[in-house]
């Protein structure tokens, strides 16, 4: 554990949180959209390192979706 005030929490959800759905297929079908593949891992390396640093230190609250432009179709 960190001293209070010193730690960050960063959540990491499903795209699917954005969207609501009844099958796994909906959500399989969601992948590889503008971006043309699936995301990996490491894609989400530099958003959690911002969040993490103190660069976000004002940064409070924010949904910051890491979709390969998935929202935005």
């Amino acid at each position: 554990m960190v001293p209070p005030g010193r730690g960050m929490i960063i959540t990491i959800a499903s795209m699917l949180s954005f969207q609501g759905g009844f099958c796994a297929a909906a959500y399989a079908a969601s992948k590889g959209v503008p971006a043309g593949r699936s995301g990996v891992p490491a894609d989400l390396a530099g958003a959690a390192v911002f969040l993490a640093a103190p660069a976000s230190d004002y940064v409070h609250g924010i949904v910051l979706p890491v979709d390969g432009g998935w929202l935005a179709r």
